[in-house]
Formats: structure tokens, sequence, C-alpha cells
């Protein structure tokens, strides 16, 4: 998320320069309340702090889609701390839409190897209820190994690595919400 400055405001702050002397610089001559340097302010506060519902939405589910991982990351790469990010998602109401984000893409997919049966899961821990373990250690294994991630007659597949091969697939966001385990069907 970029945002430019226009050639207005170059303008309007070379106005601001040309009040320089070789003694003192604008910034210490120029009040508070100069019409050029309030339009500056303004043109900075909306800019580069304020944007709309839909871009934020938009950047939001791209950082998603690109793997960026954890909140403090996403909001680095929107250009934000993350106690902006927070006020945004509070503000325009997206608080559930992260937290289905978050779930379906740190979320794994358990393909049966017998039936092709597919099972989605939100974590590790709920992966290994499906597959009888006692813990998730075994799957956490499986999934950081590099070879063929294989375990108990199932294929275990990241959400980001499954959507990269299957676009179109998704899950309604209130079953992946609610439901910590979803066969798909």
């Amino acid at each position: 998320m970029t945002a430019l400055l226009t050639n207005e405001f170059y303008e309007h702050l070379y106005k601001l320069e040309e009040r320089s002397t070789s003694n003192c610089s604008w910034t210490a001559i120029t009040p508070e309340n100069d019409p050029e340097l309030q339009w500056c302010r303004d043109f900075l506060k909306d800019t580069f702090t304020e944007q709309s519902k839909e871009k934020f939405h938009e950047d939001m589910v791209q950082c998603y889609e690109k793997g960026v991982r954890g909140r403090t990351n996403i909001a680095r790469k929107l250009g934000m701390g993350p106690n902006d990010y927070r006020r945004y998602l509070k503000e325009y109401g997206f608080e559930e839409v992260d937290r289905f984000l978050n779930l379906f893409w740190y979320g794994f997919i358990l393909q049966n190897d017998e039936d092709g049966s597919l099972f989605f899961v939100r974590s590790k821990a709920h992966g290994a209820a499906v597959l009888n373990l006692k813990n998730w250690r075994s799957i956490n294994a499986v999934v950081n190994s590099g070879g063929r991630r294989r375990l108990k007659g199932y294929s275990i597949y990241k959400m980001y690595e499954w959507k990269m091969a299957y676009p179109t697939f998704t899950l309604d966001k209130e079953d992946v919400l609610n439901n910590e385990i979803i066969r798909v069907a």
C-alpha cells in the first residue's frame, strides 16, 4: 500500500521553503496556523493515515493470500503499526473477517490417500484428533519435512499450499469460525 505525493503538495511545500533565509529554516519561522503549512499537514494526514474500508479489506485479504503470517507482519506490510491495524479492524467491523482469514490460512487440509476425502482442520492439534494421534508433534514433524507429507494414510497440506494448487477452493466463513474440523464434500 503506497501513497504518492502529488505536484500540488510539492507546490505548497516549495512556497513554505521560499520563506527560508540563510540563517533560519522555514520550519522555525512559520506559525502553526499558516494556511500553507495547514494544507500540507491535512494532505499528509489524509494520504497516509486514512484509507477506505474497501481498500483496507482488499489489502488485508491479499496479505493472507500471499502468505504473510502474523497480524504484526500484516500491519507492517500495510504500512501501519499493529495498534493502527487493530483500530481499523474494529472501526470497519472486520474483526470477525480477520479471525476467519487467520483460522482459514493457518489451517491444514488432510486428504485420505485411499478415498480422496478431505478434512479441513484449524490447527495441528485438531489434525491429531482426526488421525487419532496422542499429540500434534507428529503432525508438526510431517508438515515441516521437505518430502511427501503423509501420516497414517493421510496427506497433509498447509492451507496456503493447497490454495496455490486449487485456487478456487473455499470454505464457508461460519463453518470455519464455528468448527475445528470440517469434512469437505
